[in-house]
């Protein structure tokens, strides 16, 4: 999100962004993305790539020789859907540790797909009905 804005105190313009990262163990990367893409829900782009990227964090460190693993790999759970991140602090990642960057653009279109094809809730018809007021009212 990019907008001009009147400073209040100062009365200077200024440009405010706002972004949010996206990281994982199995991303070679950190990727930033804006607002439209963080629903905090699970609609959520944030909330599908940590779905994705979990299972093969763990996958990845199962088939490692044991040591190699993290020293407290034992204490994840064998239920486990993703790995928490301080389990991997002071983990070197090896030569052959695979990296899924390149399956974000596939993941994109899926969610993009479901975000188009999917019934708003109550909440975001009505969060939608209050902005487009507003707008009108302008």
């Amino acid at each position: 999100m990019l907008y001009l804005r009147k400073d209040k105190d100062t009365s200077l313009d200024h440009y405010k962004t706002r972004a949010s990262v996206l990281k994982s163990e199995v991303l070679r990367y950190q990727y930033t993305y804006g607002k439209a893409l963080d629903k905090a829900s699970e609609s959520g782009w944030d909330h599908l790539v940590d779905n994705r990227t979990g299972r093969p964090t763990l996958l990845a460190l199962r088939q490692l020789h044991p040591s190699n693993r993290p020293t407290d790999y034992d204490d994840i759970p064998t239920d486990a859907k993703r790995v928490n991140e301080r389990t991997l602090t002071r983990f070197s990642k090896p030569e052959s540790w695979r990296y899924w960057d390149n399956e974000l653009p596939k993941w994109y279109q899926a969610w993009e797909l479901r975000q188009q094809q999917r019934i708003p809730s109550i909440k975001e018809t009505k969060l939608e009905e209050v902005y487009e007021q507003r707008r009108v009212s302008r």
